[in-house]
């Protein structure tokens, strides 16, 4: 999810928040009785509730309830980063006649700033983030490129997939899925601070 739909939904959420906290303020009277006594809602709703009873109030608790667990989930969503569960940490189990038994422990957040050191080296990229997200064994990747939008885009190619060559042989896992996107950037302007 990218910035603009993170911060669209959070606006929402916000919105949907203050209507909430609003009608209850006017329900319990902050701005007045006279605002407090007005209907909220139409008769035929009125009505409908005092026909079903403790019924209709069950029925509106678990619409509510469902409503406010998917709403959360949506919420949730949109604040973490991907969406998806962050990779576990790489152990190697090392076998030495000599020495005996033992294992190495290689920690994904090393393995993905490593992987942005090797995205970077290739010509015409300028900055990447790469996040790893699920299975160790089989873990999928993906990574944001800046790429200068006057290079070649057949040597990035090329050093994309030497990285990933590379990814796969330090790390022994083969990506289920790597996605990379490309974002242009014109590397000739100065950023002025």
């Amino acid at each position: 999810m990218d910035a603009f739909n993170r911060a669209l939904w959070a606006l929402v959420g916000f919105l949907l928040l203050a209507a909430g906290v609003g009608a209850l303020l006017v329900g319990e009277g902050a701005f007045g009785r006279a605002a407090a006594d007005t209907a909220l809602l139409p008769d035929s709703v009125v009505q409908w509730w005092q026909k079903y009873g403790a019924g209709g109030l069950l029925v509106v608790v678990i619409v509510g309830l469902v409503l406010a667990g998917v709403g959360w989930r949506l919420l949730r969503a949109q604040l973490r980063r991907s969406g998806r569960i962050a990779m576990g940490n790489l152990v190697f189990l090392v076998t030495d006649e000599e020495r005996g038994n033992g294992k190495t422990v290689v920690h994904s957040p090393a393995v993905a700033d490593r992987t942005e050191d090797d995205f970077e080296r290739i010509p015409g990229v300028s900055r990447a983030l790469v996040g790893l997200y699920g299975n160790p064994t089989r873990p999928e990747l993906r990574a944001q490129l800046d790429v200068d939008a006057r290079g070649a885009l057949s040597r990035v190619l090329e050093g994309i997939d030497h990285t990933l060559t590379r990814f796969t042989t330090t790390t022994g896992s083969f990506p289920s899925s790597v996605d990379i996107t490309f974002r242009l950037v014109d590397t000739r302007r100065r950023r002025v601070a």
